[in-house]
């Protein structure tokens, strides 16, 4: 089963409200049963290779649907010169989904931090813990940054609606 295929496959199971509902239909668009990483690793694929497939894939907010909630996963579709066309009606799922990466963003950058910090304690190389330092005051600043693009995008959200 080539990934290619699949994202071909994929295209016709947009909008879909959660992975479960895009599974079953990508199961029936194949005719065949896909193992759930299939779709994963087609999803990954799509973002990727976005210029070539012709789509792509918004990350989406996490977890399950809320109440008439629908069409979280869309396809947006590209050019090859990387320009992107989406509907207003996707505007929503999509500043959903940028809050959630850039928070996952931020929490991530808050544990890398801790974890360079907890290596300096024990390094013995002086070269080394400059090194980690700059490091751990770099995941710092990103961590920072993120956390004040995350709130002005939920501000702009909560001013819009």
């Amino acid at each position: 089963m080539k990934l290619e295929e699949c994202a071909e496959a994929l295209f016709q199971c947009l909008p879909a409200d959660d992975l479960r509902q895009m599974h079953t239909r990508l199961c029936k668009e194949m005719h065949r049963r896909v193992p759930p990483w299939v779709l994963r690793a087609t999803i990954s694929y799509v973002r990727k290779n976005y210029e070539e497939v012709g789509y792509t894939i918004p990350h989406v907010k996490r977890g399950s649907p809320a109440t008439g909630e629908s069409g979280r996963w869309f396809a947006v579709l590209t050019e090859r010169d990387g320009t992107f066309y989406f509907d207003d009606q996707h505007r929503d799922h999509l500043d959903s989904g940028t809050c959630s990466t850039v928070a996952s963003i931020t929490q991530q950058m808050r544990n890398l931090k801790a974890i360079v910090g907890v290596c300096q304690q024990y390094e013995r190389s002086h070269t080394r813990k400059e090194y980690l330092a700059d490091l751990e005051e770099n995941f710092d600043y990103t961590a920072k940054r993120a956390a004040r693009v995350l709130k002005f995008i939920q501000r702009e959200m909560n001013d819009a609606a």
